[in-house]
C-alpha cells in the first residue's frame, strides 16, 4: 500500500511540474490569429528613423522575426505570451556581442488587431542617465491571406 501510494504521489508531482508560463493567455483577444504577417519596421531613436521589411511568424507559444528587404539587422526567435493588450516576446537564442538590443526583437510590445493588419508598438529605454535614449519600435503587419 505505501508503494502504491509513494508512486500516486510521484505521478501527481511529475503532473504538476509543467511548464505552462508559455502557454497562450486565456484572456487572448479572439481577433488576433496565429501565422504568418509580412509588413513594415520602424525605428526612432533620437532624430534618426530606419525602416524595412520583415516577416513574423506566430506558431504555437513561438514567435520569429527575419528581415525581407534592406532593413536594420532584425532578428528574434523565442516564446510569446499574449494577453488582451500586450504581447510579451521573449527571445531564446544566445546572441554574440556583436547584437544589440537595437537588433533582437524582444520585451513587451502593445499591439492594436484590426482585419488581417497587426501593429505592435514598444518603446525601450537605451543606456544609462544621462545618456539615457528612447528607442520606438513599430511593426505594421499584414497576415497572409
Amino acid at each position: 500500500m505505501l508503494k502504491i501510494s509513494i508512486v500516486c504521489f510521484i505521478a501527481l508531482l511529475l503532473a504538476g511540474c509543467q511548464d505552462s508560463s508559455y502557454a497562450p493567455s486565456a484572456s487572448a483577444p479572439e481577433k488576433f490569429r496565429q501565422g504568418t504577417y509580412t509588413g513594415l519596421y520602424i525605428r526612432t531613436r533620437g532624430g534618426s528613423t530606419d525602416t524595412g521589411k520583415v516577416e513574423f511568424t506566430f506558431n504555437g507559444t513561438i514567435y520569429t522575426c527575419t528581415p525581407i528587404s534592406h532593413a536594420p539587422m532584425l532578428y528574434g526567435e523565442g516564446h510569446y505570451t499574449i494577453d488582451s493588450s500586450t504581447i510579451d516576446l521573449r527571445d531564446y537564442l544566445a546572441r554574440p556581442a556583436i547584437y544589440t538590443p537595437e537588433v533582437i526583437i524582444f520585451g513587451e510590445f502593445s499591439y492594436e488587431v484590426a482585419g488581417h493588419r497587426l501593429v505592435m508598438t514598444q518603446e525601450l529605454k537605451l543606456g544609462q542617465p544621462p545618456n539615457q535614449s528612447i528607442m520606438i519600435r513599430r511593426f505594421e503587419l499584414a497576415g497572409r491571406h
